[in-house]
């Protein structure tokens, strides 16, 4: 991590310029810069030909998009607009008769223009080191609002890629003509031979080779996202570097109840290592906590069974309260303690928020129902898959092709005899709902 500090610049008399070299800025901002790597392969994209601060192109207008990872090259297809007033439908036909000749896959297959192609290319020379990056600016406050600290987040670009209109269509057509009239001339065949590292090197490096090769190289298909959609919100998060946003130094400056839920949230993020042994020398709320951490899902009863004998229900039911929610009659660790505040995902560093959201929805559904399908949460959390399964695997058994079901059954008899902790636990399932 670096550090760096602006300051005004400081005017300078002609009868001191000997001590210009000593006078200091002041020093009006500090800021700790550091080096975020989640996202391996993150490119520029520039549109010379769309107006600044505004979206190039709607969801609505991408049919398409393919990527070569070798060459960096992309392609995006868009939909155009054939019902607009600057449409001209006969000119469009025209030219659609034009580009489909000759092809057995026509390339407009509606018969008229209806979409356009926007490539891309490389306005930096190949091979410098560019060394670009994008970033985030940080403040962190503290409970009254004032910036303790200020941190620039730094993300590698791979590359940039500016993006044009392309009408290969057009040159198609031309090379078609030209073929057409050119006269039939003799060719002479050669044969390959032995090439030195040198020539080989040279060969490589030509333009043609290189038209080649981009030729060779299998197209990647693509999928977009709007930069509002949860998979956008995620890859910002990524490009926050988690170890300077989870200070340690300021760890104690919190509220009590903030520092028992960062205590208990301590046991939900890695107490595995401990003993029961040991958590059982512990305040019961940790011991609770600890026990979720391993069973994931556990009946009250199940909780009493393995906690001292000399520990009252009572006293269980208040511990389990504070660090669980009730799915079915049976407690499962609250998403709130399993990602706190300003927490990432072990799995693909996903923002603690969005984790939140998603793990809270698939509680409130397994509550709803013992069995939920893996095809309607992937439409309802659009998280990537691995933390989707890495949920399911913890709280559900796999029943069937698509099939998960919650790994305890309904516990009726918690439910008959609790009435009070089920409605308390109903009302905030409901407030999350209206969210």
């Amino acid at each position: 991590m670096s550090h760096f500090a602006w300051g005004h610049a400081s005017s300078i008399d002609a009868e001191h310029n000997d001590k210009s070299e000593e006078s200091a800025d002041d020093v009006v901002a500090e800021v700790d810069v550091v080096l975020s790597d989640e996202l391996k392969s993150l490119y520029v994209l520039q549109y010379p030909y769309k107006v600044r601060d505004i979206p190039p192109y709607s969801t609505d207008e991408i049919q398409h998009i393919k990527f070569k990872p070798e060459r960096e090259e992309l392609q995006i297809q868009l939909a155009i607009d054939t019902r607009g007033v600057n449409y001209d439908r006969r000119k469009s036909e025209a030219i659609a008769v034009e580009a489909n000749k000759g092809n057995e896959v026509p390339y407009f297959e509606s018969g008229f223009v209806d979409k356009q192609l926007i490539t891309s290319s490389k306005p930096m020379p190949v091979g410098n080191d560019h060394n670009l990056a994008v970033g985030r600016f940080e403040r962190l406050r503290d409970d009254e609002g004032k910036v303790i600290r200020s941190v620039l987040h730094l993300t590698p670009v791979r590359n940039v890629l500016e993006m044009k209109v392309s009408c290969e269509y057009l040159d198609t057509q031309k090379t078609q003509k030209a073929e057409e009239s050119s006269e039939s001339k003799p060719i002479t065949v050669r044969f390959a031979g032995r090439e030195s590292d040198r020539v080989k090197a040279i060969r490589q490096r030509a333009y043609s080779q290189i038209v080649k090769n981009s030729k060779e190289e299998q197209w990647v298909n693509m999928s977009f996202r709007d930069m509002e959609s949860p998979e956008a919100d995620q890859l910002r998060m990524q490009m926050l570097c988690g170890n300077s946003v989870n200070d340690n130094s300021s760890i104690f400056n919190v509220k009590n109840h903030e520092y028992a839920t960062a205590l208990t949230a301590q046991h939900a993020a890695g107490l595995r290592g401990d003993s029961l042994q040991n958590a059982k020398r512990k305040p019961v709320t940790d011991q609770v906590a600890y026990i979720l951490c391993n069973t994931h899902v556990i009946s009250f009863k199940k909780l009493c069974e393995i906690l001292e004998p000399d520990v009252e229900p009572a006293q269980v039911l208040r511990a389990v309260q504070q660090c669980a929610c009730l799915v079915q009659g049976n407690w499962i660790m609250k998403s709130e303690i399993l990602y706190p505040k300003d927490s990432f995902s072990n799995i693909l560093g996903i923002s603690g928020a969005i984790m939140r959201r998603s793990r809270n929805c698939l509680l409130i559904m397994l509550n709803s129902s013992l069995e939920v399908t893996g095809s309607s949460l992937r439409d309802k959390l659009r998280i990537p898959h691995e933390e989707l399964e890495d949920m399911l695997l913890k709280l559900t058994n796999h029943v069937g092709p698509d099939t998960y079901r919650l790994k305890y059954e309904r516990d009726d008899e918690f439910i008959r005899t609790h009435a009070d902790v089920v409605n308390r636990q109903k009302l905030i399932w409901e407030a999350m709902m209206n969210v």
